[in-house]
């Protein structure tokens, strides 16, 4: 009976199998779908900028007329938008980089 017992108590335990994603893959995916957010980010900004380039230009025939000066402001409003969209697509890149990175430097 006692040998029963030294021999389960000198066995090694068995080492846990393998699941998920390891931490080179998290890396990666934080990597990819932060360049994909910032992508948008930033093409969000270039619709906004040109189509808030298209509202300054607007002029009527008339003169000056409230509805002008208003969309003209909604313009220069929209590319200031597009602005912080610029800004805001950088930031997720370096963010999202700089953490993917890190992510993958703790890898095994």
């Amino acid at each position: 009976m006692e040998e029963d017992q030294t021999d389960v108590d000198n066995q090694k335990p068995k080492e846990p199998e393998a699941r998920g994603f390891s931490m080179w893959d998290i890396g990666v995916i934080v990597i990819v779908l932060g360049i994909v957010a910032g992508i948008l980010f930033i093409v969000a900004g270039i619709q906004l900028y040109s189509h808030g380039q298209e509202l300054t230009k607007l002029q009527s025939q008339a003169g000056d007329t409230v509805a002008e000066a208003y969309f003209q402001q909604v313009g220069y409003s929209m590319k200031a938008q597009a602005l912080a969209g610029y800004g805001m697509g950088a930031a997720v890149i370096a963010v999202s980089v700089g953490l993917g990175a890190r992510l993958m430097k703790k890898s095994p």
